[in-house]
């Protein structure tokens, strides 16, 4: 009984850390995009529909390239994973859908991402965004 009430404490932990990521998120790639770097680890990987980045400074060059955008989320979900998947850190993976306004032009999209702890901060490892419409 212990543990299952610790996994229920440890997941309502983690939908209270996404909930506050994706907000920071979303409100500084649609309002403050030259700040978004510093949610990124120094190695991070981003996917964006079928192009690849590599590295906090790259995935920066790459973001500051895109349109301005609005983003509007339908749906976010997230957990835990397991601690050895990230030698160690504590991993959650948090899953995004909903609509984004690039150039005056609304696409839905899905977003995909695992967030590593450092020193108590949650940054992205790995980002992989696509439209789904």
């Amino acid at each position: 009984m212990a543990a299952s009430q610790a996994m229920i404490e440890a997941d309502a932990a983690v939908c209270q850390a996404a909930l506050k990521f994706s907000k920071l998120y979303y409100d500084a790639f649609d309002r403050r995009r030259n700040v978004v770097n510093k949610m990124y680890t120094d190695s991070a990987s981003l996917v964006w529909n079928g192009e690849a980045v590599v590295g906090r400074d790259n995935i920066a060059t790459f973001l500051d390239n895109l349109p301005d955008s609005e983003h509007s989320l339908k749906s976010l979900d997230s957990q835990t994973v397991n601690d050895q998947v990230m030698n160690g850190q504590k991993t959650m993976l948090l899953l995004s859908a909903g609509t984004v306004m690039y150039s005056g032009r609304q696409r839905s999209f899905s977003q995909t991402i695992i967030l590593v702890n450092e020193g108590e901060v949650w940054k992205i490892a790995s980002d992989r965004f696509r439209f789904i419409d």
